[in-house]
């Protein structure tokens, strides 16, 4: 697979994969709670701003990421995060299907082998503006080992980025980490490029606990920086969660149905449908 000098293509022309039916009914029965919490948290630093001017600067990243995606314009997404996305069976795959009718949707996908996005770019619909996802998944991945490779992890400047870290951040730091990765994603793109900050899943054990600190930890310090919020944490933590995790000891993992769960909460968010900001 890496080997090729060209990207290959794989296409799915469906809007979404053969579960989606089944779970999404399975998902409004959960109580799905779909929050974008950016603008429902105090700014949390003394000298930062108010809670007025921080729930407007997360109105104004969100208007302008639901913009970019609705628009007729083509768009590039970034995302950094683990091995929770690290798959074509993963959140940002499946969020790329549900809006695939609207648009022709290219997903490069880290390759953990390599060491670099692999030669295949997965395609889903074929109309539509474009739209470019840079899947930086790197599998194990900290806040600061992404921010370590962030010029392999984004090689074109992206219209916007989504940061989903947690999982596999060290308690001890309490969101530093996440602070000194965004401050680098902002150095580096400036502050016209909106940043998504996104709550991980809840866990089962052995992770439940180490987990559950650390996704808090980044919603505070996201929100002290006053970006968009996209809470999965909460759609996992409310729902059947042993239903929603891969049985491999590590309890950390969404299965298919957990995946599902998740892109349809950021779905939800992206196209404006859950409880935004006041």
């Amino acid at each position: 697979m890496g080997g090729r000098d060209s990207p290959s293509i794989r296409r799915s022309d469906s809007g979404s994969p053969g579960i989606a039916n089944r779970l999404l009914s399975v998902g409004l029965r959960l109580g799905i709670v779909l929050l974008l919490t950016g603008s429902a948290l105090s700014c949390t630093q003394q000298s930062g701003p108010d809670d007025r001017s921080c729930a407007r600067a997360v109105n104004k990243s969100m208007y302008a990421v639901r913009s970019l995606l609705n628009g007729p314009s083509s768009a590039i997404v970034s995302v950094l995060g683990d091995s929770t996305g690290n798959s074509p069976r993963e959140w940002p795959a499946l969020w790329a299907q549900t809006i695939a009718n609207s648009r022709r949707v290219d997903m490069h996908l880290w390759d953990r082998g390599l060491e670099r996005y692999g030669s295949f770019v997965y395609r889903y619909g074929r109309r539509g503006p474009s739209l470019t996802i840079w899947n930086g998944s790197i599998p194990g991945a900290s806040s600061q080992v992404i921010e370590e490779r962030l010029s392999e992890l984004m090689p074109v400047r992206p219209s916007f980025v989504v940061v989903s870290v947690g999982h596999d951040e060290n308690t001890w730091d309490r969101g530093e980490g996440f602070r000194r990765l965004v401050e680098s994603v902002l150095a580096r793109l400036g502050s016209s490029v909106p940043v998504v900050a996104l709550l991980q899943n809840a866990a089962l054990e052995p992770a439940a606990a180490r987990s559950k600190s650390n996704i808090a930890n980044v919603k505070v310090q996201a929100n002290a920086m006053c970006l968009p919020v996209v809470d999965v944490f909460t759609g996992f933590e409310q729902s059947d969660l042993a239903s929603l995790i891969t049985d491999d000891g590590d309890g950390v993992h969404p299965n298919d149905a957990g995946s599902r769960l998740w892109a349809d909460i950021f779905a939800s968010v992206m196209k404006g449908e859950s409880r935004g900001p006041s």
